[in-house]
């Protein structure tokens, strides 16, 4: 029959699914095998493609002879347009009503009845990748820092962020792994704004049906290939009328094995198109994509010439329509600037520590009752609930001293007044000592005045070790300790694991580590030519009350010091900071060899100071942090320095 141009405001199909947005066709062999008939049915599709139709062709003598394949092959397309792992995610806007949508858990395939636009009033937070004015992607904020990954992650792409963290181990960790973390340098899209002004991404073409449907360039390569696929698949069809029998019956066992072994429904169309070999030859939308190895050399070679010219038609069609797509950018793909190595950007550690309590007036006005309901007797009973809480813990799990020693209590008692809270005995081989434990508060460090009213109570009461606890340790506070060396009171500084304040969440079982000991640093002075000084951190001394000695640990064990040059007494600010474990510096100091003199890496990572001068308060203070995070300090005046030749 005749075929007129297409019509596009009235067009009929066979079978037409809505919910799958799929057209079934049943083309018989002479009203669509003309060269007119076919190329109106590409028309066809293309205009069916357009409106977000899939089109199915299946031939009348699959649906007379092979009917259970036709049912199995349409419900197959049908699971492929109704399957959300297929789908594509599209901007709102361009929703169109018949579009299908997944919705609920389940992912249920529904097309649109209706879209509605409608103006929004409320404010909407921006959550673009690059959004000016999101806080969100501006700042990163945690609060449970943990082994420092998320800011890991924000330094990468140029984000400020914020951690916190209660537990010193976790910010030391956090801290270790930016500073020896080494990153790609991205291309700026403004260098005056810098990170600011945003990156350069790598964009990829943003196709849509409507950008297939209006590219008017696609028209040109069809009818420019049309005749050489047509020239191959006549070839492809020679050699197929040339296969003897015996090769099409072995083809078809191995159809007939794999659907006895794996069931009819493991069969698929490309199997079938590889093993039934049809004799009156292939249309173009029917031939196989690729050959079986029991095909004649001649119908291989004829396959792979069709397809290597079928490919290269679709590369150009691909290659036209992305110039004719708009690009969108990919935001976490920014472009690499090769030969350039980017290290962590400035940043500081801080520590907040609650005001201490009862030293003065509090600032802030209002009667009690304006206050809202807080009770004053309340007070004093959580605080003596806390103190036995921490005597029986220490108790129950003694004091920890370096190379995992524990002492444990052969009696601890509560004292009631005064800032000695417990006393009581230990001792080791039949040596029996008297010892007062001193706890901190339970939101805040032990201070200056708690360690110096304990000094006297402890010697004036004739104990033997004296052990403060605390969650932390103020510089003063240590600073008193070392300057008031009494040989007959031996201190002991026990760290409060800071968990220990989770209440009932707290696991109390056997080695907890609850109350770990830590000591001084040991630390050299001494003056350098030129009239400067140096100093040598030597390692942290740590009194053992088990053998009566001192354990010295080496610089080794440390995870980091730092120096300040000028010390005032109360704020201690880092002048010179050093990493003696180097093995976490070597993977860095290998990147940046070309561009910072390995002696640098060197001096960063030892266990001397670099040069330096007196300062205003002729004093200096050096903080140890060992590989849990502990810090400790030791304050140094510059009149008892040695020599450094």
């Amino acid at each position: 029959m005749p075929f007129t141009p297409l019509d596009k405001t009235r067009t009929i199909a066979d079978l037409y699914s809505r919910e799958a947005s799929l057209v079934v066709e049943v083309d018989g062999a002479e009203a669509h095998g003309s060269e007119e008939a076919q190329l109106y049915d590409r028309e066809r599709d293309e205009y069916m493609a357009a409106l977000g139709l899939r089109v199915l062709r299946v031939p009348a003598r699959e649906v007379l002879h092979n009917l259970d394949g036709v049912y199995e092959a349409i419900q197959h397309a049908c699971a492929e347009r109704l399957d959300a792992a297929g789908a594509a995610w599209v901007p709102a806007v361009d929703l169109q009503v018949g579009d299908l949508v997944f919705v609920g858990p389940e992912r249920r395939a529904v097309p649109l009845a209706e879209v509605r636009r409608e103006q929004c009033e409320e404010e909407v937070w921006d959550l673009e990748v690059e959004g000016a004015h999101s806080f969100i992607t501006q700042v990163c904020a945690v609060h449970n820092c943990g082994s420092g990954t998320t800011a890991y992650v924000a330094e990468q792409w140029g984000r400020r962020w914020i951690t916190i963290d209660t537990s010193r181990v976790a910010v030391a960790l956090a801290r270790q792994r930016l500073l020896t973390a080494k990153y790609d340098y991205y291309t700026l899209a403004d260098e005056a704004q810098g990170v600011a002004g945003g990156f350069v991404y790598r964009t990829v073409p943003h196709i849509m049906l409507s950008t297939i449907s209006q590219c008017t360039a696609l028209d040109p390569i069809f009818h420019r290939w049309e005749p050489v696929l047509a020239e191959r698949l006549a070839a492809l069809n020679g050699a197929l009328a040339g296969v003897d029998e015996a090769t099409r019956t072995r083809l078809q066992a191995k159809l007939a094995e794999k659907e006895r072994r794996e069931g009819k429904r493991a069969v698929t169309e490309a199997d079938q198109r590889r093993w039934l070999l049809p004799r009156e030859g292939w249309q173009e939308w029917e031939a196989p994509y690729d050959a079986d190895p029991d095909w004649p050399e001649g119908l291989r070679a004829a396959l792979e010439a069709y397809r290597q010219a079928w490919r290269e038609k679709m590369d150009e069609v691909n290659a036209t329509i992305a110039v004719s797509a708009p690009q969108e950018a990919l935001y976490d793909q920014p472009e690499v600037t090769p030969g350039v190595l980017r290290v962590s950007g400035p940043f500081t550690v801080e520590g907040v520590q609650p005001v201490e309590m009862g030293l003065e007036e509090s600032p802030i006005g209002g009667a009690p009752e304006e206050m809202g309901t807080f009770a004053p007797e309340a007070e004093p009973a959580n605080a003596e609930a806390y103190l036995q809480r921490m005597i029986r813990l220490l108790r129950q799990d003694g004091v920890r001293f370096p190379n995992n020693v524990v002492q444990t209590f052969e009696r601890l008692e509560a004292v009631s007044g005064g800032l000695l809270h417990a006393e009581g005995e230990w001792g080791a081989n039949g040596d029996t000592r008297r010892v007062a434990v001193s706890v901190g508060p339970q939101y805040g460090p032990v201070t200056a005045k708690q360690v110096e009213e304990c000094l006297r109570e402890a010697y004036r009461r004739g104990y033997d070790d004296l052990v403060f606890a605390g969650f932390a340790f103020d510089g003063a506070a240590q600073a008193i300790i070392q300057e008031d060396a009494n040989p007959k009171v031996r201190c002991h500084l026990a760290h409060i694991r800071p968990d220990v304040n989770m209440g009932d969440l707290l696991k109390d079982t056997a080695g907890s580590q609850l109350f770990t000991v830590f000591g001084l640093p040991r630390v050299a002075l001494k003056r350098a030519k030129g009239g400067e000084y140096v100093v040598e951190m030597q390692g942290v001394d740590v009194y053992d009350p088990v053998s009566n000695t001192i354990q010295a640990t080496g610089a080794s064990k440390v995870a980091a010091w730092f120096l300040d040059q000028d010390y005032d007494g109360r704020c201690f600010c880092i002048s010179q900071a050093f990493f003696p474990d180097e093995s976490a510096w070597d993977k860095l100091a290998r990147a940046l060899r070309s561009v910072v003199d390995p002696a640098r890496f060197a001096a960063f990572s030892g266990t001397r100071s670099l040069p330096f001068g007196a300062g205003t308060h002729k004093r200096i203070a050096v903080k140890v942090i060992d590989p849990r995070g502990n810090e400790v300090m030791r304050v140094m005046g510059l009149d008892g320095e040695g020599s450094y030749g």
